[in-house]
């Protein structure tokens, strides 16, 4: 039985308007990501998912999970860092 079922998880994104400078900030970092590295770091940031239910969702291996999204985190840290 796949671990999204048995967690009966509902991944949603809303597209809400930036509240503060923080929030714009992180908003265009995140818009500068590449799509693949963005969508694993909104899973497991936004949506809480375990790197296994990450990789169940996208059909890639879980260490794929862990390097990509080690790099999303250090793209966003360069990116953050630099405003």
């Amino acid at each position: 039985m796949p671990v999204l079922a048995e967690r009966k998880a509902i991944i949603t994104f809303q597209e809400e308007k930036p509240t503060s400078t923080q929030d714009f900030e992180l908003c265009h970092a995140l818009a500068q990501l590449a799509p693949e590295l963005r969508a694993i770091f909104m899973l497991k940031e936004e949506s809480g998912l375990s790197y296994q239910e990450i990789a169940q969702t996208l059909n890639i291996p879980e260490g794929t999970v862990g390097s990509r999204l080690n790099r999303a985190r250090r793209a966003l840290r360069k990116l953050l860092t630099s405003w």
